[in-house]
């Protein structure tokens, strides 16, 4: 799918980029790409040094099935019992609350629908959604959906990692009438989707 949107409906902010650094499940030290992959922050840049904002922007995206996937996993394994929901590190949970915080105040402009949702404990189950078994897929959906995109909008160039870049992805989408639900993994429902987001404009000089 794809959506045209104006440099002005962009949310973003170098704190975005700070989330990469929180503990999550097996990860203590958050992602290990940073600061060694080329795309990952520090390396680099952000959005408003990378592209050109006074020029028009189209945003790519593509909505996985991961529900139907999950039903399919779920009934291949019945003696999988779900477990209780989020189990990150309470180290990582306040660091994200604490840069939350910070960006709400800075960002004051920013509505609420650019934030996460706060949930209460819910229960699923990793195995059912898990990432190893249909990423590459959902990668490849938004690959196929990006030539396509080229075809029809040449000129662009299109980075498929906006957060890195400090894009809000979550006020992103908000903007395009879609709310993301960022619980991991998701409390199963045959409906569920995941998007991957890719974002295009125009190179800055």
């Amino acid at each position: 799918m794809i959506h045209a949107i104006s440099g002005a409906e962009i949310p973003y902010d170098p704190l975005i980029r700070a989330l990469c650094m929180s503990a999550f499940h097996d990860n203590p030290k958050g992602c290990s790409k940073r600061g060694v992959k080329d795309n990952c922050p520090p390396k680099i840049s952000m959005i408003d040094d990378f592209f050109d904002m006074e020029q028009n922007f189209a945003i790519i995206y593509t909505a996985f099935k991961i529900g139907e996937w999950s039903e399919k996993i779920i009934s291949k394994n019945p003696q999988w019992k779900p477990d209780i929901y989020p189990d990150t590190p309470r180290k990582g949970a306040e660091y994200v609350a604490d840069i939350t915080a910070k960006l709400k105040e800075k960002r004051y402009d920013w509505p609420r629908d650019h934030f996460p949702e706060q949930y209460e404990p819910w229960e699923s189950k990793r195995g059912w959604y898990n990432p190893r078994q249909w990423q590459e897929t959902a990668k490849a959906e938004l690959r196929e959906e990006i030539v396509r995109f080229k075809e029809a909008w040449p000129g662009y160039t299109v980075d498929t990692n906006p957060e890195a870049r400090g894009v809000n992805v979550t006020g992103l989408m908000a903007n395009v009438g879609i709310t993301l639900d960022w619980r991991w993994p998701l409390p199963h429902d045959i409906k569920n989707v995941t998007y991957r987001v890719a974002l295009a404009g125009h190179l800055k000089k």
